[in-house]
């Protein structure tokens, strides 16, 4: 993409299918290997299911497979040891956040604790805004 956000360049689409296991290209090719870029939010797509091919990264660590939560808790963990190591405060590598069980927009549930966290979380951002002598305020959003 250029600096407008503008793509350029030639997009090829070619069709997938799963015959034997076997991941086939249009209908003439098989890929020694699959390299997957699809955070698998919806789960693995069938296509990809039961295939012999090797599959990199490994779909079992898709989102549809884990909590976005412990994806968090370990980078922050790596952050701070590195923060600590080169004296840096993490919040400039990482960012705040905050697990609120039960949050179903459809069901309208758990609605309640993510306000409070949102609420929690600015004023945490605006402190750090305040620390680094950033303008923008955080409050009037």
């Amino acid at each position: 993409m250029d600096k407008e956000g503008q793509a350029h360049g030639v997009f090829e689409i070619h069709s997938i299918s799963n015959p034997g296991n076997q991941i086939t290209v249009d209908e003439n090719w098989q890929p020694d290997l699959i390299i997957l870029n699809n955070d698998l939010t919806s789960g693995l797509p069938e296509v990809l299911e039961n295939s012999n091919q090797p599959i990199l990264p490994d779909p079992k660590f898709g989102w549809h497979n884990r909590l976005k939560s412990i994806h968090f808790e370990a980078y922050q963990r790596v952050t701070d040891e590195f923060a600590k190591d080169f004296a840096l405060d993490p919040w400039l590598l990482s960012l705040y956040f905050e697990n609120c069980e039960g949050v179903s927009f459809r069901h309208q549930t758990g609605l309640t604790c993510l306000a409070k966290s949102v609420e929690k979380m600015l004023i945490r951002i605006q402190k750090k805004y305040d620390d680094y002598g950033i303008k923008a305020s955080l409050m009037s959003l």
